[in-house]
């Protein structure tokens, strides 16, 4: 329970920090929170292009944004406004690698723009889809 409060906490939190930073219309805002040890919320605003998968990949991909996120890795994406069909293949690639490792990967609250995305590449299926918001599993 303690757990699930803290993700909550992060999740939210990298929301209002997404939320909160001034943008020209739909740039692209990263934020990423920390919720314990090995545990590790990320959020993207705005619109994804192929610089922002590449920027998203980079990140993902550090040694220290890895050790953050060892046994935990939340990914909010309900602030993309729209997304290229690499963001969804970056994200499967993330999700098999991660599970490997022994993380738990986790989307919560995709957009109606990555939704499209995501059932195109099969991924609803092979990710826990949870919206934190709402505290349901969506659908």
């Amino acid at each position: 329970m303690r757990e699930q409060r803290r993700r909550l906490e992060a999740t939210l939190g990298v929301l209002a920090e997404v939320a909160s930073t001034p943008a020209r219309q739909d740039e692209p805002v990263i934020a990423i929170r920390s919720f314990g040890t090995g545990r590790l919320a990320l959020a993207v605003a705005g619109t994804v292009d192929t610089g922002v998968v590449e920027r998203l990949r980079t990140l993902l991909d550090e040694r220290l944004v890895r050790e953050l996120s060892a046994v935990e890795l939340v990914v909010d994406l309900s602030e993309v406004r729209t997304c290229v069909p690499g963001l969804a293949r970056l994200l499967a690639r993330v999700r098999t690698g991660r599970l490997a490792e022994g993380c738990r990967v986790e989307l919560c609250n995709p957009s109606e723009a990555l939704a499209a995305g995501l059932d195109t590449a099969s991924l609803t299926e092979a990710f826990t889809m949870y919206d934190a918001v709402r505290g349901r599993l969506p659908g």
